[in-house]
């Protein structure tokens, strides 16, 4: 019985820990960006979910989705792409730079200054 509970409880451990997620945060001027990282190495973007003056709630948008990614979270920076295909549901074509606590987002002709939280 003890042999059982002992592997199950490394098992419930390393399930959890193999999925474990970090949310970094860049907000400004009713724009929000949540970018959710796989806390593996080398880090992986899992979701990027978008927020903008125009919508009610985030909109989530997928890896592939990006024209492009990079993050290296040692760092501190960030660079997304993300060209719409013309689908309504999904924010309006952006490009997110971060460096550190400093981000902008370049979107609708338009380049907005984000202030950045890397917690991880």
């Amino acid at each position: 019985m003890r042999k059982y509970l002992l592997l199950m409880l490394i098992i419930m451990f390393f399930s959890i820990s193999s999925n474990a997620t970090s949310t970094l945060i860049f907000a400004g001027d009713d724009y929000e960006v949540q970018v959710v990282v796989s806390d593996t190495t080398p880090e992986q973007i899992v979701t990027v979910n978008f927020g903008g003056p125009d919508q009610t709630g985030l909109i989530s948008i997928m890896p592939g989705d990006f024209a492009k990614l990079s993050i290296d979270c040692e760092k501190q920076k960030l660079i997304l792409v993300f060209n719409n295909p013309g689908d309504s549901k999904l924010p309006p074509s952006f490009k997110l730079r971060a460096i550190k606590d400093r981000a902008y987002i370049k979107i609708g002709g338009s380049k907005i200054k984000l202030k950045g939280d890397w917690i991880r």
